[in-house]
């Protein structure tokens, strides 16, 4: 989970061992079904709200099902920005696509600082 001061708290499955630690970014790998329990309900239901994602992009099929609709050059969720899904959450499984991802990810991050003398660029709150 992730605190509203911005640490990150990691759990075996069964809860027992734990151990926190402040991060400047989390990365959530999902396996073949995402559990997005991580985020907070304000941003799970912002996702939620936005509706089923579409599951082809100037109509070509995405190679497995899109969880999240994104940006198809930053990866930037539409629903939440400054959120960024990326791989499998975006329809893209394949270890080709993490480089564009990635690419994306810095790209769009880069050009958010170079915003932040006009407006912040700031996280969502994780209350």
């Amino acid at each position: 989970a992730i605190r509203s001061d911005g640490a990150c708290e990691l759990s075996a499955g069964s809860g027992a061992t734990r151990t926190v630690r402040h991060a400047d970014a989390v990365a959530v790998l999902i396996g073949s079904a995402p559990d997005l329990t991580i985020l907070d309900a304000r941003t799970r239901a912002a996702l939620e709200q936005a509706g089923p994602p579409a599951q082809q992009v100037d109509g070509v099929k995405a190679t497995h099902q899109v969880f999240v609709d994104v940006d198809r050059w930053t990866c930037e969720t539409r629903a939440v920005p400054s959120l960024f899904a990326v791989g499998p959450l975006r329809g893209d499984n394949f270890v080709r696509f993490a480089v564009h991802d990635g690419h994306g990810v810095a790209r769009r991050l880069r050009a958010m600082r170079a915003d932040e003398g006009a407006a912040r660029c700031t996280l969502p709150s994780h209350e």
